[in-house]
Order: structure tokens, then sequence, then C-alpha cells
């Protein structure tokens, strides 16, 4: 996992925050990766295009989907992104957007998102969780 993730969601299980995978790949793959890094379990709900390109990032749809499952309202949630695609289907659910890119997308031009991070490092949950609440999140 990149650095700052595993706090995040150990935090958030301490604090009992619902947490969801939203992708634009298939179940099987998110899968894969999550056995891979033994991250099976504690997820309230993943959310996969599986080749639906009609359902695909930019579309809220995922997002909007995870956030029907998970019963929350887009200003109770953040999402956590690595692309524009993701950047925009997330804002297009109403869903606060914190940009962390990875090796490949850390060159693009991210600023649609409404924070940016270099990693999750920077910033502790309990910190951003102020942010998000005082941005109307």
């Amino acid at each position: 996992m990149r650095p700052g993730i595993a706090d995040y969601l150990a935090e958030a299980e301490r604090r009992g925050l619902k947490t969801a995978i939203v992708s634009s790949s298939t179940t099987e793959w998110i899968e894969r990766h999550l056995q891979r890094l033994d991250r099976v379990n504690g997820w309230g709900a993943i959310v996969a295009a599986n080749g639906d390109v009609e359902r695909a990032k930019p579309q809220p749809d995922l997002y909007l989907e995870a956030l029907d499952v998970l019963a929350l309202q887009p200003s109770e949630a953040i999402a956590f992104e690595d692309s524009l695609n993701g950047i925009r289907a997330a804002k297009g659910a109403g869903v606060f957007v914190v940009a962390v890119p990875n090796p490949i997308t850390e060159t693009f031009a991210l600023d649609e998102a409404d924070l940016l991070l270099s990693s999750l490092d920077q910033l502790p949950l309990d910190e951003l969780l102020e942010r998000a609440s005082g941005a109307g999140s």
C-alpha cells in the first residue's frame, strides 16, 4: 500500500467510519489486489464498473451507487482519487475529493480536487475530517 493508507484505514475503523472502494476496474481485479495486500475484509462496499463504460469514471454513477449502499449523503463522504476521471466522478456525485497522485499521475493537473496531497502521510485523518467539515462535507 502507498504511504498513509494503512493508517487512514485503521483510524477509520477505530472511528467507526464506513469505507468503500469505487473503481472503473473489475471486481476480480480489485479482489485480487485486496488479497495480495491482506485487505479483503472491512469494506462497506466495493463498487466496480466491470467493463460497463457507461458507468465508468468520469461518470458519477459508481460513486452514487456506493453512497446508496453505504446509506450516506454526498456531504458525508470523502473520496480519495489519483486521476482526473476519478476526481470528476466523485465531484459529479457531490463528494469532497482528495487527490493523491500515484507515480503515473503525479505530473498530471489534478487541481479540480478539493485538496491535493502528495501522500496521505502529509495530513492525519482527523485533520482531513476537520478540513472537509469546514468545506461543507
